[in-house]
């Protein structure tokens, strides 16, 4: 954890609702890492990213870089088209049709219960 209360999480694990979906990490220039979701044939995907952690009562702040490409909101309970959120929650950012920057997402929350 950085001396501003950041701390970088690795080790993340995808899944897919989508059968014909591709989930890949991929390397970048500079050192750095993508985590990719890609539609196959059937042109639609609903999948994601993961990682599990335990968390102390407070207000936190997720945010994750992300790109598009040729993205269509799919509508469902948790959200639109692409964006970041925690388990349980519904996403309240939404990125989609193609980006040509990198752009910052952020998901607010409190977790508000002692881990048991």
């Amino acid at each position: 954890m950085t001396e501003n209360g950041e701390l970088r999480l690795a080790g993340w694990h995808p899944t897919s609702e989508s059968e014909d979906a591709v989930v890949e990490e991929v390397e970048l220039p500079g050192d750095k890492r993508a985590y990719i979701v890609r539609c196959g044939p059937s042109g639609q995907c609903v999948a994601s990213w993961r990682r599990r952690v335990l968390l102390t009562p407070g207000n936190y702040s997720f945010y994750a870089m992300v790109q598009t490409k040729d993205v269509a909101a799919i509508d469902d309970e948790k959200g639109s088209a692409a964006g970041i959120r925690i388990s349980g929650a519904n996403r309240t950012n939404t990125l989609e049709g193609t980006t040509t920057e990198w752009q910052e997402l952020e998901f607010d929350f409190t977790v508000d219960e002692e881990i048991p």
